[in-house]
């Protein structure tokens, strides 16, 4: 986003000065994207099909893109640089003159891909992306407003399956129907591919494919989406049943329900956020059930993004440190239970810390028929 890419610049220069480090490159390919570029450069990016490079030294940044996106990167980039390539060859030499030689180069290790590192072989790396996720952790208002649209458009797709939610459709007409409401009132594309299990299949937690061509099977089941604005992301679940439950499908679905409740009541500025998975989790463990993943996760660029609220580590490593809700992050809370043979319950919805308090931006809430 151009408004804010400017001041990101310098915090990450800041950030990078304290710890010795002379520049950072990051690189966007279509098949390895890096929402670093899009978020300190301002161009937004699209994933899948986009190729830029960006370079941010301590006195300038410049962007790397092809003729694909030449055009867009002149209307929203903020850089001191625009370079159309028109060969990748051409990478080579543009970045031997742009990085300062000497000082270790800050690259983000999870979306360096093999090629990015060849071009930058010869010089000394250095992760920076617990760096890049620490600034990007709190939101600017900016990109506040995008997430809440994001999260209006999600509750749409919750509303249209609530609506809709029949024992005659399948599982692929919920997911389509989700997904072209949510498009219809202005969602740029999903956030990620929509899931929708029902019955026994509702025990994968990730399934593959995301949704089938069978009709809804009794029991439990749930859709997982969310709706991309401007690069910004919603991420919801709506839980739901089918007929008659069986006691213990009521078990996991009110398990579920109550470690949720209790999860947002933890909630609160200040709060380390390993304190809500150690919260939902502890519950569904006295309930005779396992927790198999995070109670939640930051959203922002990336569906999953900082902060990231995972249990506190067993043997604490050297150098963690306890990530803290502060006013700007936001975040889903997403407990879930997955019995194979049975069915799987969960529910999720968006929140955004602020200094008075943790707001819910999204009203997901079960389903039944």
């Amino acid at each position: 986003m151009k408004a804010i890419a400017a001041k990101k610049q310098r915090e990450l220069r800041t950030q990078l000065e304290k710890q010795g480090i002379g520049s950072a490159a990051f690189m966007c390919t279509e098949a390895l994207f890096d929402p670093n570029v899009s978020y300190f450069s301002g161009l937004n990016l699209q994933r899948n099909s986009s190729f830029a490079f960006l370079i941010i030294t301590p006195k300038k940044s410049l962007l790397a893109v092809s003729a694909l996106e030449y055009e867009q990167a002149q209307k929203e980039a903020n850089v001191s640089e625009i370079v159309n390539l028109d060969r990748i060859s051409a990478l080579d030499k543009l970045i031997k003159d742009a990085l300062p030689k000497g000082r270790p180069v800050g690259v983000s290790g999870r979306n360096l891909s093999y090629s990015a590192s060849k071009l930058l072989s010869g010089r000394r790396l250095k992760e920076i992306s617990g760096i890049c996720s620490k600034i990007r952790a709190v939101k600017e208002p900016q990109e506040i407003e995008l997430i809440k649209k994001a999260c209006r458009l999600a509750d749409r797709g919750a509303k249209c399956l609530a609506e809709t939610l029949s024992p005659n459709q399948t599982e692929r007409e919920i997911a389509l129907g989700i997904e072209n409401e949510m498009r219809r009132l202005g969602a740029d594309e999903i956030a990620f591919p929509t899931i929708v299990t029902s019955g026994r299949r509702s025990s994968l937690i990730h399934p593959s494919p995301s949704f089938s061509g069978r009709k809804l099977g009794r029991g439990l089941g749930l859709a997982d989406f969310g709706a991309r604005v401007s690069g910004y992301c919603s991420d919801i679940t709506v839980p739901f049943s089918i007929g008659r439950l069986s006691l213990r499908e009521e078990k996991i679905a009110r398990t579920v329900e109550k470690a949720y409740d209790l999860s947002v009541k933890a909630a609160s500025v200040g709060v380390p956020a390993w304190k809500l998975h150690q919260t939902a989790e502890n519950f569904i463990k006295g309930e005779g059930f396992n927790l198999e993943y995070l109670i939640g996760h930051g959203i922002g660029l990336e569906t999953h993004d900082a902060p990231v609220i995972s249990p506190k580590p067993l043997k604490i490593p050297k150098g963690w440190s306890e990530t803290k809700l502060a006013p700007g992050m936001a975040f889903t809370i997403e407990p879930g239970i997955h019995v194979p043979g049975v069915g799987g319950w969960r529910l999720e919805n968006d929140f955004l810390v602020t200094t008075d308090g943790v707001k819910r931006l999204t009203n997901a809430t079960p389903v039944r028929r």
